[in-house]
């Protein structure tokens, strides 16, 4: 029997893109069948595979150099349903239905915002005004990787403990949604210099994530180590625009 080596090398990553939409529905669909105390869980994990299976399929695009437009929207289709459309209900799920309907609007907030980010990703890929040293606005995979590893890091540390989580869950969904869909830059690691400087930066962050999952657990310090990442972005972001209006201000009042 015959094989098409190209059209082999052309299903192979969009089949890891369906298997990233297969991981979120399965979470989506888990948080509806399950009642044990253990759905929230088994939710996130499937999630992680999400993400695992989105990091993949590029890679084997650009190994194989099978990217295409078809590949580009499947990818994006799939995101908005693993990390949009599945971690908000996770989340709504597990720390926001005591809001009512505020909880409601604000998981769809962060879809929406999701889906905007998701877009002007694309748009900006079209027009070949792509960056690759820097994401234009928080990506959406990130997002939720932070919104996985604070659900399991909850789990490490307050699983026996009852906490009124909804109020801080609230704040960290608005911030993720006003980051998606802000010009706030983002090392994207995919143009790294391999020298002695980077490997001084990796050892430290290494150590540090390291020295706090001996007293935290490994989900909760990659949380930290995620929102210090988001959060040192939204400064450097404040700043730079801070600097630019004195600047400003600076030359037209010697005018």
């Amino acid at each position: 029997m015959y094989l098409n080596i190209n059209k082999i090398a052309f299903i192979v990553p969009n089949f890891l893109t369906l298997c990233n939409i297969f991981c979120g529905c399965f979470s989506i669909s888990n948080l509806f069948t399950r009642q044990d105390k253990n759905v929230f869980y088994i939710s996130t994990i499937a999630l992680f595979f999400a993400v695992f299976f989105d990091i993949l399929d590029g890679r084997i695009a650009r190994l194989m150099k099978t990217q295409s437009k078809f590949g580009a929207e499947l990818d994006s289709l799939a995101d908005i349903i693993s990390f949009g459309l599945a971690p908000a209900l996770l989340l709504y799920k597990w720390a926001l239905w005591p809001l009512g309907s505020s909880g409601i609007a604000i998981v769809c907030l962060y879809v929406a915002c999701g889906a905007i980010r998701l877009a002007k990703f694309n748009v900006l890929s079209n027009s070949n005004k792509i960056n690759m040293k820097y994401f234009r606005g928080l990506p959406i995979p990130l997002s939720t990787g932070l919104i996985l590893f604070i659900v399991i890091g909850y789990y490490d540390l307050f699983s026996n403990v009852f906490l009124k989580k909804y109020n801080l869950i609230f704040m960290i969904v608005i911030f993720l949604s006003f980051l998606m869909i802000s010009d706030v830059k983002y090392w994207s690691f995919k143009k790294i210099n391999f020298n002695f400087k980077f490997y001084i930066y990796l050892f430290l962050v290494v150590f540090v994530i390291f020295f706090i999952s001996l007293y935290c657990g490994i989900a909760a310090s990659m949380a930290i180590g995620i929102f210090c990442y988001i959060f040192f972005g939204f400064i450097y972001y404040i700043v730079v625009r801070l600097v630019y209006l004195r600047s400003f201000l600076t030359k037209r009042a010697k005018r």
